[in-house]
């Protein structure tokens, strides 16, 4: 059986009856079978995805390196951790 790739990203809000049980999956995962192997793979929160776009694509250095292409991936770990410490 063929699976359609085109998934349209749902909501991260509650849907109009208030149900927040789906928020954020992606509409096709919602009305399907439950996935049971979130150990693989889950799916990409669209904020996160929108926030790792620039190291998915043009600053994908190891940031645990020292060598000029790890520099921006390091100072953006960094950030994340720091926003991390200082949510309540």
């Amino acid at each position: 059986m063929a699976v359609s790739t085109d998934l349209e990203v749902g909501s991260t809000d509650a849907d109009s009856t208030g149900d927040v049980s789906g928020a954020g999956m992606p509409a096709a995962l919602r009305s399907g079978p439950v996935y049971v192997d979130y150990n693989a793979t889950t799916p990409v929160d669209a904020r996160v995805l929108e926030t790792m776009m620039p190291f998915l694509h043009a600053h994908f250095g190891n940031p645990s390196s020292t060598h000029h292409y790890g520099a921006a991936p390091l100072a953006a770990v960094e950030r994340a951790r720091e926003r991390i410490a200082a949510t309540p």
